[in-house]
């Protein structure tokens, strides 16, 4: 709960949520760019999606992945939301249908083609990196 908006919490979180949110500003523009790569035949919704949709959201970041989501998957998230005993309204991101039940069998498919590109951009990113110290290394000698 720390960063979580009520009496109790609030400024003992504040740190640490402006934190959270500065780390992942490119995880989540990244995770927007993955998901318009794996559906390129909705690019134009996922690119309006984020630019117009996602600034309105509460969150910096995750405004980004859940309107790139919405765009690629043609459905709306957002809405009303109950935390609790608290009831939060947030813009509708995406120009789709409501989800229904079986959206989330799409959503959990997309979210595992991201996960397997970011894995693979991990494993590239790894190997090259142990490629170039190799040369270096021999280059030294």
């Amino acid at each position: 709960m720390v960063g979580h908006r009520d009496a109790r919490y609030e400024r003992f979180g504040w740190a640490s949520a402006r934190l959270d949110d500065v780390l992942a500003y490119i995880p989540a523009r990244l995770t927007a760019l993955i998901v318009l790569l794996l559906r390129p035949s909705r690019w134009r919704e996922i690119w309006r999606a984020v630019r117009h949709d996602a600034p309105s959201h509460p969150s910096p970041n995750a405004g980004v992945a859940e309107a790139a989501f919405a765009a690629a998957l043609d459905i709306q998230l957002g809405g009303t939301n109950v935390y609790g005993d608290e009831i939060e309204r947030r813009v509708l991101l995406g120009n789709g249908k409501p989800p229904n039940r079986t959206d989330i069998i799409r959503t959990i498919q997309l979210a595992r083609h991201v996960c397997l590109v970011v894995c693979g951009l991990c494993v590239s990113f790894s190997v090259l990196g142990r490629l170039g110290r190799s040369r270096m290394g021999k280059r030294s000698r």
